[in-house]
């Protein structure tokens, strides 16, 4: 039988919600305090406690197993060690970076390869902008509108409303502008048709009841047709990107060529075409980087290539 959430419940998830805000707070103020040799070694530190331990380490070592299926144990715990590393180092930066102005950013960001994204920006019916999970994608949010580039963020909202409010601020406070996740389609539309550019994140595991199934990293896998969607309907050319860490305190956002998508005016067909072909970048970019990729998170559900559940303890 259905039952309301009690006063007590609320107060207490209240409570923890105000606390978690005390402890990001507390969090972000350490770590603009400490010296960058500091920061980075406990970057690592908690890079390798929260990605690279416990279930997070299980997860990451079973898709580690999918992509790269003949690469022995060793090998693939170097390279997700490095990938928690990465983690941590950028868990510091988003930290760090509150308190950054333009130039500070300019300072730590190099932009490659924008002649790309401006050719396609010329057309005028907006970029889509294509990014995987990988290098530091929160400070290239923010970095971009500081290069005078127009960008909406397709983003999920935080289970925590606290610490939600303080990064959509954040993420806004240098120019971009926040798309939520579940009124996503209208609003890309909107700023795709307004020659602005829109981001997403598309390499991650989508409902079934929002996806279609297309490879990825050598395997059928659910993916959001969306991004595809409003490329189609705006005409907007789809520009790859990816952030690399090159550097202790510095990365470089790679724009590069749009990709190539045959319209055959069968929307099935064309939304299935793109969106491999999206996911087809989205894995090359991995695979050439997969020491900065996020490796915990549950990408391979349901896939009909894979046997019962890959994920099951």
């Amino acid at each position: 039988m259905f039952r309301p959430r009690s006063f007590v419940g609320k107060a207490t998830r209240a409570a923890q919600d105000r606390l978690e805000y005390v402890f990001y707070r507390g969090a972000a103020h350490a770590a603009q305090a400490l010296p960058l040799g500091a920061s980075r070694t406990l970057g690592h530190s908690v890079g390798r406690r929260f990605f690279f331990s416990g279930d997070a380490r299980r997860v990451a070592l079973r898709n580690f197993s999918i992509v790269f299926p003949d690469r022995g144990r060793e090998q693939a715990e170097a390279t997700l060690k490095a990938a928690a590393c990465h983690s941590g180092w950028n868990l510091m930066d988003l930290l760090r970076s509150e308190t950054w102005t333009h130039a500070d950013i300019l300072d730590r960001v190099t932009f490659a390869g924008v002649e790309h994204l401006k050719q396609a920006l010329s057309k005028g019916n907006g970029v889509l902008a294509l990014i995987p999970h990988i290098g530091n994608y929160e400070l290239a949010m923010r970095a971009s509108p500081v290069m005078g580039i127009p960008l909406g963020v397709v983003s999920r909202a935080l289970h925590n409303p606290r610490v939600q409010a303080h990064m959509a601020q954040q993420r806004e406070r240098t120019g971009s502008v926040l798309i939520p996740h579940k009124q996503a389609l209208p609003l890309m539309l909107k700023h795709l048709r307004a020659g602005h550019v829109v981001a997403v994140l598309n390499d991650q595991y989508s409902r079934r009841s929002h996806s279609m199934l297309v490879p990825f990293l050598g395997v059928r896998a659910w993916t959001s047709p969306g991004p595809a969607l409003a490329a189609i309907r705006t005409g907007a050319p789809i520009v790859p990107c990816c952030m690399l860490r090159d550097g202790p305190d510095h990365q470089t956002l790679h724009f590069q060529p749009p990709l190539e998508i045959e319209r055959t005016g069968d929307l099935r067909q064309d939304l299935e075409q793109a969106t491999t072909a999206m996911n087809a970048c989205l894995g090359e970019m991995i695979r050439k980087h997969p020491e900065q990729w996020v490796w915990t998170h549950r990408r391979f559900r349901h896939s009909p290539d894979l046997p019962d559940d890959p994920y099951r303890r």
